[in-house]
């Protein structure tokens, strides 16, 4: 029996973050453009509207890099595939996501922004992690800095 005939998968043998694959076709065309669009001049603006895009994105790759290596990623191993997917912009964005859906307080990821914006990345973290915590998968979010209680 090969490695890839014995790994083991989560409880369920249906794609937990199946539906943010569509999410990700649609949202790297989206996230594309809102990065191209941009005044290649001008600074770009960390844009906190689209952390909660990214941290579906996020979640997608935590999977798929958990089914193929048995093992739960740190953000150095899924951080490649997803500046392929996405491109090099995305980069400043993936800490604070990252973070964001690890355990870290909002306001300390997204001191000085809006009320808002927490709000719907606030809203963005808990639907991952219940359908985490559904599928009992839920230690794909934990953080040794952060431990959940």
């Amino acid at each position: 029996m090969t490695a890839e005939e014995n790994r083991i998968i989560p409880s369920s043998s249906t794609k937990i973050f199946k539906h943010t694959s569509s999410l990700v076709r649609r949202g790297l065309d989206d996230l594309r453009r809102i990065a191209t669009n941009r005044n290649e001049k001008a600074v770009p603006r960390f844009d906190t509207s689209l952390l909660p895009d990214l941290m579906e994105i996020i979640a997608y790759h935590i999977e798929a890099h958990y089914r193929w290596y048995l093992n739960i990623p740190a953000l150095t191993d899924v951080t490649p595939r997803i500046i392929e997917d996405l491109g090099e912009w995305s980069r400043p964005y993936l800490r604070p996501a990252w973070d964001a859906l690890h355990g870290t307080p909002l306001e300390v990821v997204l001191e000085g922004e809006p009320y808002e914006t927490v709000q719907v990345v606030r809203e963005a973290v808990s639907r991952i992690r219940d359908l985490a915590e559904q599928n009992g998968v839920l230690d794909w979010f934990a953080s040794a800095e952060h431990p959940q209680r």
